[in-house]
């Protein structure tokens, strides 16, 4: 490896470890992000605590539409669906629910390259003195060739967000 090499893999080095270090500081504030939260949630979370429910967590759905494709300038980290959330949700369930029936409580007819994410979140939000384990679990479904399927796009693929809401058994 010449010197140029050497100086363009050290430098894209560097921007990864930078990268790497601002998506972690990012998870650490999002589960101990109690010095900028209000009185009313901190006290909430508090009671969340004494009743034994702050490790409780709950589905969030988030409805997206493709806007455009950057995938030439992105750089980031790739998250993996998973085929299962909690106990009872699963990939093929959730799928054979959005093929075969009206899921959603708003007038909503799919395009070509919609998403659909899945996330499991606490319910409560985290406290700096009461650090929990960051959750990462994800599914997402993808609008192609009139279905939906298990999968995502690109991680250069831009969305705009149509709707979302808290996950409800059908």
């Amino acid at each position: 490896m010449d010197k140029t090499q050497q100086e363009r893999k050290t430098s894209i080095d560097a921007v990864q470890n930078f990268y790497d270090q601002k998506v972690e500081e990012f998870h650490n504030f999002m589960n101990t992000g109690s010095k900028y939260i209000d009185k009313e949630t901190y006290e909430t979370s508090l009671k969340a605590i004494e009743d034994g429910t702050y490790e409780e967590t709950i589905l969030y759905w988030s409805l997206k539409r493709f806007k455009e494709d950057r995938s030439r300038a992105v750089m980031g980290r790739i998250i993996f669906p998973k085929n299962k959330l909690k106990k009872d949700v699963e990939a093929d369930y959730i799928l054979e629910m959005l093929n075969t029936i009206k899921v959603f409580d708003f007038d909503y007819h799919p395009q070509e390259r919609d998403l659909i994410e899945i996330q499991e979140s606490y319910k409560f939000r985290g406290l700096e003195e009461h650090p929990r384990e960051y959750i990462e679990n994800y599914m997402f479904f993808k609008y192609e060739n009139d279905q939906w399927n298990f999968g995502y796009y690109p991680l250069g693929f831009m969305f705009r967000k149509l709707q979302s809401g808290k996950l409800k058994k059908i």
